[in-house]
């Protein structure tokens, strides 16, 4: 049950906070809405707006016990990876609408790693490739930050440390 000021995570707004529901029209008949705000976002008066009858588009908040087990499973995440530029993208593409968290790490993993690879060769991600990992890299530590309490900034360290030990 989604209530107002919960913290929720999109798929395209990544983190944000259910500020309220308001009725609307936005061209097909008046609905229900979510009002939402992007917590992460530079301008605190962007809002994002969902229709409350499409709940599969929000998700509660992973919960610190979670993410430390997602985190844990890193070193244990095989790499994914398509040689081919479209079969790969059609493949991230459909792993990033699955929404699994899990799934999404590996695939910020692959890309982490596969970069590694090229800079061993002077060469570097696909402009594709680099949108990508920046995207999902995003989102991923957006809900870290705020389940483990840590600044944003601080994600990467933390995740280094913890499956360093």
């Amino acid at each position: 049950m989604i209530k107002i000021g919960q913290i929720v995570v999109t798929k395209n707004s990544g983190v944000c906070k259910i500020i309220t529901e308001e009725e609307m029209n936005f061209g097909a008949g008046v609905k229900k809405y979510y009002v939402l705000r992007p917590v992460f976002a530079k301008d605190q008066s962007s809002k994002v707006y969902i229709p409350a009858d499409q709940n599969g588009l929000l998700r509660p908040l992973m919960k610190k016990e979670e993410i430390l087990d997602v985190i844990d499973n890193m070193p244990k995440m095989e790499k994914i990876w398509f040689n081919d530029q479209k079969e790969r993208r059609s493949k991230f593409d459909e792993i990033y609408r699955r929404g699994n968290i899990y799934e999404i790490c590996q695939l910020v993993k692959s890309l982490y790693l596969h970069n590694e690879e090229l800079k061993l060769s002077k060469h570097t991600l696909s402009m594709l490739d680099r949108e990508y990992l920046n995207k999902l890299k995003e989102g991923v530590y957006q809900e870290f930050s705020l389940a483990l309490d840590i600044p944003y900034e601080e994600v990467d360290n933390y995740i280094e440390k913890r499956i360093s030990c």
